[in-house]
């Protein structure tokens, strides 16, 4: 392969053997460690679009080689890649932290902020809590601004903070990063994402506390913003889905069964397409929307499209417990 047109061409067609075949994975893994430092930079830019199983395999190989030029370089191509790229996301954003100690406090405070997003997502929650309070303060006692990056870190020690259960430390504080990214939510893209994510914060608050008016508001607010973005990245792909999804829930809650249905219906839409780029990490949550879509037909009286939806969520569980059991690792 002489250039790198050839080589992420051969990535890509390896990964769609590798989506067909979990057998072929050998193959993507020995071609990704004949040359690592050339190909993981492509192995990212691959699987922000593919997903796995490159991402996972990357993941893997980077483990077994320890290498910070290569953590460096790889750091700046993981820009909006948190769930695309899970497992490559925690391992390289844990060593830019360590690596980071000895710099400047907002290095410092970066690297924090990004590494306890990876344990979130990956499930920690406890340790992701630690290192974002630890992100929030060094901004709190250094920064002469709230600028993205500062509003970032309180948003998601907010977030954290609501996961591990401190539900009224979490609204106080997510209240005070919505009224101030309320204001620079219209001056770039990413403001605006990080204000519909700080929307959704509570919206899910709300839900849990059954003030469902203040929920459905807040979620309609958060997806009205983050369909603004136009952006078609897995990432905000997700957040939609993850907005739409609560929506659904709170009108399920508040007895508007046909509006939790439409919603539930957008949820599968954009499952199937988020399935489209990493099927193993979707699927279950497809499955999940498919299952609770048929409950509420049923209630409905829709009888014949619930039978529809629910066989459809019974075949595609036999399929992954055959043949990618995998999928039940995320």
């Amino acid at each position: 392969m002489h250039n790198k047109t050839q080589q992420q061409t051969a990535l890509t067609a390896l990964t769609r053997l590798c989506k067909t075949n979990p057998d072929n994975n050998k193959h993507l893994k020995q071609a990704l460690t004949r040359d690592l430092s050339t190909f993981a930079p492509y192995a990212i830019e691959i699987a922000k679009e593919t997903g796995d199983p490159i991402g996972k395999l990357l993941a893997e190989c980077l483990s077994e080689l320890s290498d910070p030029d290569l953590y460096i370089t790889l750091y700046e191509h993981l820009a909006e890649g948190s769930i695309a790229l899970g497992e490559v996301y925690l391992l390289i954003s844990k060593e830019m932290h360590q690596m980071a100690r000895s710099g400047n406090w907002l290095h410092l405070a970066n690297t924090a902020i990004i590494y306890a997003e990876a344990l979130s997502n990956t499930g920690d929650q406890q340790q992701a809590l630690h290192y974002a309070q630890k992100g929030a303060c060094l901004f709190q006692r250094h920064a002469d601004t709230p600028d993205l990056d500062y509003l970032q870190s309180f948003s998601l020690l907010a977030s954290i903070l609501m996961q591990t259960g401190q539900m009224e430390s979490a609204l106080l504080l997510q209240k005070e990063v919505v009224d101030r990214q309320k204001l620079k939510s219209k001056t770039s893209k990413a403001h605006t994402a990080n204000y519909s994510r700080s929307l959704l914060q509570l919206c899910l608050y709300h839900n849990r506390v059954t003030q469902l008016g203040k929920a459905i508001d807040y979620g309609e607010q958060a997806l009205s913003n983050s369909q603004a973005l136009n952006s078609f990245s897995i990432d905000e792909q997700y957040l939609q889905l993850s907005i739409t999804r609560v929506l659904a829930d709170c009108y399920e809650k508040a007895d508007q069964l046909e509006l939790s249905a439409k919603y539930l219906k957008t949820c599968i839409l954009l499952a199937r397409n988020l399935c489209d780029h990493a099927y193993d990490r979707f699927i279950l949550e497809l499955i999940s929307t498919l299952e609770t879509l048929a409950t509420i037909e049923a209630r409905l009286g829709n009888k014949s499209t619930a039978h529809h939806h629910c066989d459809e969520a019974i075949r595609s569980m036999r399929k992954i417990y055959h043949e990618r059991p995998q999928v039940f690792a995320y």
